[in-house]
């Protein structure tokens, strides 16, 4: 028996292909400068609604636990996806495994079935979280983390570049806010905040929210905010160096300077041209 969700995914399967041909034609060079305009706005447009879904996708893996699914729904899943036929995709339902599951998490099942990155598959269920709902410890749905938000991102006129932003940034202040009603309220104002920016002003609300952000997380901090934060981050290869930002508490960092003073490090030292040669010389040779 077909289902609406089946006759859901032939239509995403379809304009799949859709895309896919009339991108053959409108991206091979013959076209006219009016319907290149007409091509960019409508990508854009078809982005966006693909940002949308790709959330909504994280949420509804998580909430059906597809990640313990057993091998042979994940081989009806790829016969599916690759000949999407309703037959195929009704065959494609799906069971729970009923031992060891392929996959721990959905996070796992992300990165390693759907190869998407670690930090873009965790960034997709954070936005769940915020604009969805969550599953708690016993597997029950949560409301969604900022409700004024959530309604915002239900709105198909709405930029949903716009509500991601404003959602990671708001969520990254989570722990400054505290707990509590006092938390609340502040949650509540900063979405209201968020909004009005997002609405009066879109071209510059993400930097009204990010500044709005860090004034929160300039005051006094509460315990969990700072503990969040502790680390050594790397950064990456820049100008052939490996770039690191240490965060430590003020307590931690008189330890972390005299471990650095014991190293004989000579970057520390002003002016100290020869310790800097001499550290140059155990590479070069010279």
């Amino acid at each position: 028996m077909t289902t609406d969700t089946a006759k859901a995914l032939q239509q995403l399967a379809e304009a799949s292909e859709l895309i896919c041909a009339a991108t053959a034609v409108l991206g091979a060079g013959n076209i006219s400068a009016g319907h290149a305009a007409c091509y960019a706005k409508l990508t854009e447009g078809i982005a966006q609604q693909t940002s949308r879904a790709q959330v909504h996708a994280a949420h509804a893996l998580r909430r059906t636990g597809a990640h313990k699914l057993d091998q042979f729904s994940f081989q009806a899943i790829e016969v599916a996806t690759k000949h999407p036929t309703l037959p195929n995709i009704d065959d494609a339902a799906g069971r729970a495994i009923t031992g060891r599951a392929h996959f721990r998490n959905t996070r796992g099942m992300m990165r390693d079935w759907l190869d998407i990155p670690l930090g873009t598959a965790s960034e997709r269920l954070i936005l769940a979280d915020c604009l969805l709902g969550g599953i708690d410890e016993a597997a029950l749905p949560t409301p969604p983390w900022l409700p004024q938000l959530a309604t915002e991102f239900n709105d198909p006129a709405s930029d949903a570049r716009l509500v991601f932003a404003a959602s990671k940034k708001l969520h990254s202040a989570r722990k400054d806010l505290g707990e509590g009603e006092a938390a609340h309220s502040k949650k509540e104002q900063l979405e209201r905040e968020s909004l009005t920016f997002m609405h009066a002003e879109p071209k510059s609300a993400r930097k009204h929210i990010s500044d709005m952000v860090a004034q929160v997380k300039a005051g006094k901090r509460p315990i969990k905010a700072l503990l969040e934060s502790i680390g050594i981050l790397k950064k990456g290869l820049r100008q052939g160096l490996i770039e690191y930002v240490v965060n430590a508490l003020p307590s931690q960092a008189a330890y972390i300077e005299a471990f650095f003073a014991s190293l004989d490090n000579p970057a520390p030292v002003a002016g100290n041209r020869d310790g800097l040669k001499d550290a140059e010389a155990q590479f070069t040779g010279e």
